[in-house]
C-alpha cells in the first residue's frame, strides 16, 4: 500500500512539469495539458495490473520489465504525468523524436501499444501510477 507522501508529491507533478510556460503546439499528444490534481493510485493499479491498460502483462505487476518490455521502475526520472500520457496515446510518435526510447524499443520484438482502449483522465491517471514505481 503506498503511503500518502508519494501521493502527495505525484499531485504537485503537473505544478513542476507546466513550469509556468506555455509549450509550443501540443507535444503530449493527448489534447489537455492538465493532469488530475487527486490521482487514485489503486485504481490506477488496476488498470496497469489488468483491466482495460493490461500494462502488466509486458512491464510485470512491479513493472520490473518482462521479456516482452522493459522495466519502467525510476521513471520519473525522464518522464512527466503529462508526456508519459501522451507516449501511451501514440507510443510511436514518441519514439520517432526519442532516439533514447527508439533505442530501448528496439530491444523488443513487439511495439508498444497504443493504450487506445483508455480515455486521457485513465492513461493520466495510470502515468501518475507508473511513476510512483
Amino acid at each position: 500500500m503506498h503511503s500518502l507522501t508519494p501521493l502527495a508529491l505525484l499531485s504537485m507533478i503537473p505544478l513542476f512539469a507546466c513550469g509556468g510556460a506555455e509549450p509550443e503546439g501540443d507535444t503530449t499528444g493527448s489534447g489537455s495539458a492538465e493532469a488530475p490534481a487527486v490521482v487514485d493510485l489503486e485504481a490506477a493499479a488496476k488498470l496497469f495490473t489488468g483491466g482495460k491498460g493490461s500494462c502488466a502483462a509486458c512491464h510485470g505487476k512491479e513493472g520490473k520489465g518482462m521479456m516482452l518490455g522493459p522495466e519502467i521502475t525510476g521513471a520519473a526520472e525522464h518522464w512527466t504525468v503529462d508526456t508519459l500520457a501522451g507516449f501511451f496515446a501514440d507510443p510511436g510518435r514518441t519514439l520517432a523524436g526519442d532516439a533514447r526510447l527508439a533505442e530501448m524499443a528496439a530491444r523488443y520484438s513487439s511495439p508498444m501499444p497504443a493504450a487506445t482502449n483508455l480515455n486521457e483522465a485513465e492513461r493520466k491517471a495510470v502515468a501518475a501510477y507508473v511513476l510512483s514505481l
